[in-house]
């Protein structure tokens, strides 16, 4: 509420109090509410305390004193400066992250060509060795992925523990 007229006006009705029944309680004609809601002040200093006590201000408006407003002053800038604080923070976490990221994909891309690497090499070794130990391929291509598969079998449980 910007102003004391608008004050009066809302709590009377918020109480369904006519501009009467507040004038008879307070002791002066109604018109003198129709002005006070209107932007006029009560010029009579007795009538004026009566309002105010109808309306509550001492017990409903809390008075600050300048030292606890410069304290709270002080400490909403306190505020500010943390919540920059805490922005410029996030920020540096959010770029560390990116930089993490780029540079797992980066690893997990090498992993990968060196996994296709050692596959291909895998397949010359064995060739070489079948040819070798005169062993079809195909037979000793099939041992080898059935190494492999147990493995990674074996792997899989200590694998998921790590994520």
């Amino acid at each position: 509420m910007d102003n004391l007229g608008e004050l009066i006006k809302a709590k009377r009705q918020k109480q369904d109090i006519s501009a009467q029944q507040l004038a008879d309680y307070i002791g002066v004609k109604v018109f003198n509410v129709y002005k006070w809601e209107n932007g006029s002040k009560p010029s009579d200093p007795d009538v004026y305390q009566k309002l105010k006590d109808w309306l509550n201000l001492e017990s409903g408006i809390k008075k600050v004193d300048t030292k606890e407003a410069e304290l709270l002053t002080v400490l909403i800038e306190l505020m500010k400066k943390q919540n920059h604080i805490l922005d410029r923070q996030t920020k540096n976490v959010e770029e560390r992250v990116e930089v993490i990221n780029a540079n797992l994909n980066s690893t997990l891309a090498g992993v990968t060509s060196l996994a296709l690497q050692a596959h291909s090499s895998r397949e010359v070794a064995l060739r070489s060795l079948a040819r070798l130990e005169k062993i079809p391929e195909e037979t000793l291509l099939q041992e080898a992925d059935k190494i492999i598969q147990d493995r990674m079998e074996a792997l899989a449980p200590v694998h998921k523990a790590s994520k």
